[in-house]
């Protein structure tokens, strides 16, 4: 069972006795041949190699830990039941603590690819677990290899290929393929389906993205094989997971601007048409190669439908049309937790890219009907598929952060440690949380004295603003009693001593929660600016207490997102 070699044009179009019989009904041996057999899966593995050096030690190496990172770094314990299974921002996150915290007692800060390494893999695996459930619908060796190298190559969603934080997202999406394929077969439940349900567990463990992947095998095991096996490889891990939720308490959907229901509802559907905008403008780039990958879908899809009626889609597509569904049923539960951010929030990188991988095999089997159908479409659905590629691999260049956070980081945080002024200040306040949260005066000290972080040259620029970032402790407190009230238009300048405190009230700017709402800026005692002006966001307290023996400093109003004024806010301070 080989696909055809005498015929050119029969390597892409695959008049394939393996893929007939299948369209026949027959069950589908490809992968029990020799490889030689398929040269398509050769390609696929080199492309695979190829790309583990070049994501790992080349784009990834423009990384460092940022952000949620630290929670995983500082604040949890792989022998804490409580760390292991506390939610990260509404996830279960039990296998990233793990890995974070093994890669931690190896490498601690000194080296961030191992840690890029594990995210990487998982985006491989995804690749290869795709081709491989396009392959079992009887696509095309050579036709399901284009939509592989398209996510391959997905720099815009370069979050869960690069940054290792997203190994949560794109490995709870691994394990959840690995899961769909195991359970896809004929026959009586056996022990398939149990390794099927443990790769569900995984991804569970991983992030919320498992919930979606169970929902994804529990549609797929209900078209093919009937409620029993669906109900196996979905009911165990739901009520697993409804355990959790209950006992952990996780953060349920804001709803911060209090719209009814009907409001909800819309700003959803709007998120749901938003993503498949972006998704499919991000695999084509250009609008009208966008629509007509969209057209392709539609199509392509009633092409290889309609023959095998009703029975035959059950059969031979389910996991096609799981996987169609779970894109719906993840742009619903993303918008329904993420709506307030507006629908073109959507277009995040960790986003489009899980949306892409779930739509993608649909495309690919869209691709091979239409190809089957009529052979001239060759050069036009190939052209469809690879005119975005470029421009994704060029996307992998405009990363957040920027290609100066890894340097800048690591002299702000050895400057923090080596600063005399890190012993004056109370070991558990928390440095500059916007960017950090829980991250510690302590814990930066014992990382630099302990060797934790790499060898760095901190430049006097920097150095020169850790008052700065120790003199000021930020909180969610109470609004101080009493006290000099002022409100600031453009600047205002403050000179403070050691337990002084000051409270903001952004005012105008409460829509805005993740916006800075004003700079601080250290003066001299001539009342000239010492440091660059560093942003304070109001998301992370209004309460400010001064840590260090004297502090002068200038706050300045941040102008207003699209405005040229800025928004003023009130300072209260003792």
């Amino acid at each position: 069972m080989t696909d055809a070699v005498d015929d050119p044009a029969g390597q892409l179009t695959g008049e394939a006795s393996a893929d007939e019989d299948h369209h026949q009904g027959g069950d589908l041996r490809w992968y029990q041949e020799p490889a030689a057999e398929h040269p398509a899966a050769t390609v696929l593995l080199v492309s695979l190699l190829v790309a583990y050096p070049l994501l790992v030690f080349g784009v990834g190496s423009r990384r460092w830990f940022f952000n949620d990172e630290w929670d995983f770094l500082v604040t949890r314990s792989a022998t804490n039941l409580g760390d292991l299974f506390r939610p990260h921002n509404e996830n279960l996150s039990t296998i990233p603590v793990l890995v974070y915290r093994a890669l931690f007692n190896v490498f601690h800060l000194n080296a961030y690819w191992p840690y890029v390494t594990v995210v990487v893999l998982a985006h491989l695996a995804v690749v290869g677990l795709l081709w491989l459930i396009m392959r079992r619908c009887g696509v095309n060796q050579w036709v399901a290899l284009l939509p592989a190298l398209a996510l391959l190559t997905f720099g815009t969603g370069n979050e869960d290929i690069v940054w290792a934080f997203q190994m949560g997202y794109t490995g709870a999406l691994a394990l959840g393929l690995v899961q769909l394929l195991l359970a896809d077969h004929d026959g009586p439940i056996g022990r398939r389906d149990a390794l099927a349900l443990a790769a569900g567990f995984g991804a569970l463990l991983c992030s919320g993205i498992g919930v979606t992947t169970v929902f994804v095998v529990g549609v797929a095991c209900l078209l093919r094989r009937g409620w029993r096996a669906a109900a196996l490889q979905t009911v165990p891990l739901g009520l697993f997971y409804l355990v959790w939720v209950v006992a952990a308490k996780p953060d349920g959907p804001a709803n911060p601007f209090h719209d009814s229901t009907s409001g909800v509802i819309r700003h959803v559907v709007d998120w749901d048409m938003a993503e498949a905008r972006h998704t499919f403008l991000d695999l084509g780039h250009f609008a009208i190669v966008a629509a007509a990958l969209a057209l392709m879908l539609v199509v392509g899809l009633w092409l290889a439908w309609r023959p095998v009626g009703l029975g035959g889609v059950r059969r031979r597509y389910s996991t096609i049309v799981a996987l169609v569904a779970g894109a719906v049923a993840f742009a619903t539960l993303s918008g329904y937790g993420r709506w307030f951010f507006g629908s073109d929030y959507s277009a995040q990188p960790r986003y489009v890219y899980l949306a892409a991988a779930l739509v993608l095999p649909a495309v690919g089997v869209a691709a091979d009907a239409l190809i089957r159908r009529w052979r001239p479409l060759i050069p036009v659905i190939v052209a469809l598929l690879v005119i975005g590629v470029p421009a994704n691999i060029e996307a992998f260049n405009h990363m957040f952060p920027n290609a100066t956070y890894p340097t800048a980081a690591q002299q702000y945080l050895v400057a923090v440690g080596e600063s005399p002024l890190a012993g004056q200040v109370d070991p558990n306040t928390v440095l500059r949380p916007a960017g950090y949260p829980g991250l510690t005066v302590g814990w930066v000290a014992r990382a630099v004295r302990q060797g934790w972080l790499p060898p760095t040259t901190v430049p006097p620029a920097v150095a020169a603003q850790t008052p700065l970032e120790l003199g000021v402790a930020q909180a969610k407190e109470a609004r101080p009693a009493g006290g000099h009230c002022q409100t600031v238009i453009t600047t205002m300048d403050l000179k403070l001593s050691k337990g002084s405190v000051f409270w903001v009230d952004p005012q105008s700017l409460h829509h805005f929660a993740f916006v800075p709402s004003f700079f601080v800026t250290l003066l001299d005692d001539h009342g000239r600016p010492i440091t660059m002006p560093k942003p304070f966001s109001p998301a992370y307290g209004n309460h400010f207490t001064v840590a260090v023996p004297k502090l002068t400093m200038r706050l300045r109003a941040q102008p207003a997102p699209g405005l040229l004024a800025s928004l003023p806010f009130v300072v209260c301070h003792n």
